[in-house]
């Protein structure tokens, strides 16, 4: 992918607008002001109405109190009305310049089945971190597609505009449940929490150790021997009897599993389509679900001993992921043809709790118990993606 500066990407006409140069690279936007001229509508009435409705699923407006609200209000300022304040100066600062993939096509086909993946990755630039947030600006003039095609994002902010989709005949035509599909999808990295795991790493929590091994007649004072007058009971000439409390007849816990990791957030998305050509009603589908929490590891089993080793807790399910607004800009005559589907993200299953370990010997003196581990409790599941729609013509 190759790079541009920015003050090379865009040139200034009587009207003190930006436009971009033609191409595919990759950029930096210095400043929220500068990304607002680039990413945003030009028209101020969708830009109004979209600030109308920004907070209002209750998983936006709680946020508003937690630091991820300076991000939600910078974004509005860029692609809605919002002001800049402050406050939030510091956070929004610390995340620029903004990491910018354009990609500008005259014309591009999506054939049948074939999923046209978009999402920036952070290794397009030397030293980003994994967590920092991604744009992607994408024009199409044309965008011709088949039946089935999809166009996917995973984990980045997006500005799609499209001049024109057109759905073109493809051959041995199967059935689908939408002519093209937009899809909008979490990061593929874990979301915030107290939870951290790499994808390769073991949540099941290890197994305890066993206590060493006390056999029934160590702790007998006498023995049996045999003689020519046959099999007698005799006292051991040194008998010491085992101390039972020893820790190292003990049997370990099984250790907890591990807590599994929130889903990765999913991202604003501004699309904005000028025209459709050729779909048939509820065609064109933009599909929006933040990413699943992970399971948690299962607790593992107490290790056998004198005194049994407790099973290990399991671990919680991380929560499923976060989700931003998606903003869908067209002229009010093909809002038909469009549907609209965003889920909730799910939260990860709960790990189980350990089996407790078994006595290595029954000793009547001894009414402890080893306990069984509790199993860990499931992610929750997070709110869908609010999406909007605003029938304009100026996209």
């Amino acid at each position: 992918m190759r790079h541009i500066d920015f003050r090379n990407i865009y040139s200034k006409n009587k009207d003190i607008e930006f436009k971009w140069i033609g191409g595919t690279f990759c950029t930096t936007i210095p400043s929220l002001e500068q990304a607002r001229q680039l990413l945003g509508t030009k028209c101020e009435k969708t830009r109004k109405l979209k600030s109308s409705v920004y907070y209002n699923s209750k998983e936006m407006f709680v946020r508003q109190k937690l630091r991820i609200g300076a991000h939600d209000r910078g974004e509005e300022f860029v692609w809605a009305d919002g002001t800049l304040c402050d406050k939030d100066k510091r956070v929004q600062d610390f995340h620029l310049p903004a990491h910018l993939k354009v990609m500008q096509y005259e014309k591009y086909i999506i054939r049948k089945d074939e999923i046209f993946d978009v999402t920036s990755k952070h290794d397009f630039w030397e030293g980003v971190h994994f967590r920092e947030e991604l744009y992607v600006y994408i024009h199409i003039k044309k965008l011709y597609v088949e039946k089935g095609a999809i166009l996917s994002v995973r984990g980045n902010v997006l500005t799609l505009v499209c001049d024109e989709v057109i759905l073109i005949d493809s051959e041995n035509e199967d059935n689908h449940k939408f002519d093209f599909q937009i899809k909008i999808l979490g990061t593929d990295y874990f979301g915030y929490g107290k939870a951290r795991s790499k994808e390769e790493e073991e949540m099941n929590g290890l197994n305890g150790k066993d206590g060493c091994v006390i056999e029934e007649e160590d702790l007998q004072s006498y023995e049996y021997i045999n003689t020519l007058f046959g099999r007698i009971k005799v006292e051991k000439k040194s008998f010491i009897e085992p101390d039972i409390q020893d820790p190292k007849y003990k049997g370990q816990n099984g250790e907890n599993g591990k807590n599994g990791v929130n889903g990765g957030m999913s991202m604003l998305a501004d699309i904005r389509i000028g025209k459709l050509s050729n779909f048939s009603i509820k065609g064109f589908q933009v599909f929006a679900q933040a990413s699943a929490g992970k399971n948690g590891g299962d607790g593992g089993k107490g290790g056998d001993g004198v005194f049994p080793g407790n099973g290990g807790k399991g671990g919680n399910g991380g929560n499923g992921g976060l989700s931003s607004n998606i903003f869908v800009t067209s002229p009010q005559k093909y809002r038909k043809f469009m549907n609209f589907i965003g889920l909730e993200s799910i939260g990860g299953k709960a790990g189980k709790g350990g089996e407790s370990g078994k006595k290595s010997i029954e000793i009547q003196k001894i009414v402890q118990k080893s306990l069984d581990g509790a199993n860990g409790k499931d992610g929750r599941n997070r709110q869908a993606p609010p999406i909007y729609f605003f029938p304009f013509t100026k996209i």
